[in-house]
């Protein structure tokens, strides 16, 4: 069984390199788009960055928060889980191994310590950008009601008989952009079943427990790629467009995939600008 466990380990951490290393980025004109103005149509989206691990019994009372946010406010929430920091080390009897290199990137660079731990846009709450689940809801409402300053269309589509994978992105600015704008794109999966310790539950250890919503792989790199090297005019769309590869022999599954795309400030402490997600398989 632990051999098994370590050909399943090997070939996991072969397909994160392969999407990564496979991905095209292919830049196009922007264009002038009349049906911009905002018109109190669109809505200002929330990513909320959950940081957790299957060793952090605290944290499943949190996904179960998250997640209840997300039935309250629907699509104008994003969830993101991000496995990393010490409870999500893996030991010899629990190989699987949840954390990525941009997820522990972006736990370092904001100095996430406890878990759970949450960041709402990456906004500043009470002083804080980082939060306890016990405040998630206040800065959820402390941002909805923003005026967005741009919107993002985003339209994956899988090719289940190559296993390609192409990316539309039209970011559309409701206002003068700035310079400082980077797009990220990530790969997220839902319904992953393994272990995970919950501490309402006796035994602790949860070896079927369902996790969402889950950060495989960054296409852009952490910090993404820039939208503009100059300010987008308001009224303008930016079209970007990503090509990349889901390899047939890793454990994730093209119907539970998801693609979550997000514009952040480079000037403004990373802060979200906006956030859209789309499922890979429709």
């Amino acid at each position: 069984m632990k051999n098994i466990n370590k050909l399943f380990l090997s070939l996991f951490l072969f397909a994160s390199l392969f999407l990564l290393t496979n991905c095209d980025e292919i830049n196009e004109p922007y264009r002038e788009d009349s049906q911009a103005d905002n018109g109190g149509t669109e809505i200002q989206k929330i990513l909320l960055e959950d940081f957790t691990g299957f060793r952090c019994n605290n944290c499943p009372a949190a996904h179960d928060l998250a997640h209840a946010l997300k039935e309250q406010y629907g699509d104008r929430l994003v969830i993101l889980a991000i496995h990393a920091g010490f409870y999500a080390e893996p030991n010899p009897q629990y190989i699987y191994d949840f954390r990525t290199a941009e997820g522990t990137e972006i736990n370092n660079y904001f100095g996430v310590q406890a878990y759970p731990s949450g960041m709402l846009n990456r906004t500043p709450y009470n002083g804080k950008a980082v939060l306890g689940s016990a405040y998630w809801s206040a800065a959820i409402n402390a941002l909805k009601d923003n005026n967005p300053k741009a919107k993002i269309d985003l339209k994956p589509n899988f090719n289940s008989a190559s296993n390609d994978v192409s990316i539309d992105v039209d970011i559309t600015y409701l206002e003068q952009s700035s310079a400082s704008h980077y797009l990220v794109i990530q790969v997220a999966e839902d319904s992953v079943v393994q272990v995970q310790l919950d501490k309402r539950k006796s035994p602790e250890l949860v070896s079927d427990y369902v996790h969402n919503s889950i950060l495989r792989r960054t296409i852009t790199g952490t910090w993404g790629e820039q939208v503009s090297n100059s300010p987008v005019a308001a009224g303008t769309t930016v079209t970007k467009h990503f090509n990349c590869s889901v390899p047939q022999n890793s454990d994730w599954r093209p119907e539970m995939l998801k693609i979550i795309a997000y514009i952040q400030d480079k000037d403004n402490a990373w802060q979200i600008v906006q956030v859209e997600e789309a499922k890979l398989v429709k």
